[in-house]
């Protein structure tokens, strides 16, 4: 099959048809055919050009304006694009990771936080701290899980509660004995100190009565981390999760919140190694 004639080349066929077929050669120009055609392929050259250079433009700018780019995976904090680490946790029974922020000193929550270099021991206050639950149920915010983890680059230990829907408020304290939420039968939960947290409004079970935590950490789950040692389900009654941490002391701790999705939120506790 052959290939069809480029412009340039009918052009001159038709030139030479019309002068075999004329007594009197007719007034074309070669010289000028030729610069004619050599023009239109400058004009094509050039066009595909622009049409490669615009493509790689805009390529770059997608590559550099995808969220998250670099730090695929991480989660955000505070809704800014501040990469957060991931770290294992080998406690069983529990999920095995835990956001972390970058600083140890940002998005704190009823307190004054201060923190040194890396390895170093943060600064907290000791004393109880909350924030109300500014929602409205139904539907009430459910607890989903809990990971705890191990930070001795910023020198604290952390346990993090994940909850869906709402986020609801929060009361965290020193306690001198950890009891059970509604009955009040006493807790032996390992630790030289304990410190309290209760959500409200919140609820570890479904509509149907089923537990939203796999498992549901009722009894005391050890950790064996400097700082945390273990924590218990102690209440989920009537609206309010209850949550009992075993820490080695009466350290200073920071809690924050991180917002996921706005169904998805994090309430996280940072406890200091200050011992």
């Amino acid at each position: 099959m052959k290939r069809p004639l480029s412009p340039f080349e009918q052009e001159l066929v038709n030139a030479m048809d019309e002068y075999a077929h004329r007594a009197v050669p007719p007034p074309f120009n070669a010289t000028r055919i030729v610069a004619r055609e050599r023009q239109r392929v400058r004009v094509r050259l050039s066009i595909a050009a622009v049409c490669v250079a615009t493509a790689a433009g805009i390529a770059s700018c997608v590559a550099t304006s995808v969220p998250g780019n670099g730090n695929k995976g991480l989660p955000v904090v505070g809704n800014t694009n501040t990469p957060v680490s991931v770290t294992a946790s080998p406690t069983p029974g529990s999920s095995t990771a835990s956001a972390s922020p970058a600083s140890s000193g940002g998005g704190a929550v009823g307190g004054k936080v201060s923190a040194g270099p890396a390895g170093t021991v943060p600064i907290w206050p000791t004393g109880a701290t909350s924030s109300p639950f500014a929602g409205s149920v139904p539907p009430v915010p459910e607890v989903t899980s809990i990971r705890v983890g191990a930070h001795p680059e910023g020198g604290y230990d952390r346990i993090s509660l994940e909850f869906t829907g709402q986020a609801p408020g929060f009361r965290a304290g020193y306690v001198a004995q950890v009891i059970r939420q509604g009955s009040g039968a006493p807790v032996s939960l390992p630790g030289a100190a304990f410190l309290q947290l209760t959500f409200s409004s919140a609820q570890a079970h479904d509509d149907n009565g089923n537990p939203t935590l796999n498992p549901s950490p009722t009894n005391p789950v050890s950790v064996s981390f400097p700082e945390l040692r273990s924590y218990v389900l102690n209440g989920d009654f009537e609206g309010t999760v209850s949550v009992a941490l075993g820490l080695a002391a009466q350290d200073g701790f920071h809690v924050s919140e991180l917002t996921k999705s706005p169904t998805d939120h994090v309430i996280y506790v940072d406890i200091a190694r200050a011992h």
